[in-house]
């Protein structure tokens, strides 16, 4: 599911109109439209806004466009972060 999909969704299960969303969020009911049509790819403001006016959490709309936490921690080195040190000879 696209991430207008997901928008489009929420709105629609909560009996929101596109213009109630729109006048929430102080956006235009185009800019809604247009973000939920995948036609124009939201600034992360216009999201934010939508998000906040549909009351979902940022870490649920992440899920669902797919992007998830990393299945282990990344890690440099054997014993964690080292920092390197300055082979420059003097």
């Amino acid at each position: 599911m696209g991430y207008g999909a997901f928008l489009k969704e929420q709105r629609q299960k909560q009996g929101l109109s596109l213009r109630a969303v729109a006048e929430i969020a102080g956006l235009s009911f185009v800019t809604i439209k247009s973000v939920e049509d995948g036609q124009n790819s939201p600034t992360f403001d216009t999201l934010v806004g939508i998000l906040n006016a549909l009351g979902v959490p940022f870490q649920d709309f992440l899920k669902a466009a797919g992007y998830t936490a990393p299945r282990k921690p990344y890690r440099v080195g054997t014993r964690g972060f080292e920092p390197r040190t300055s082979t420059v000879s003097r």
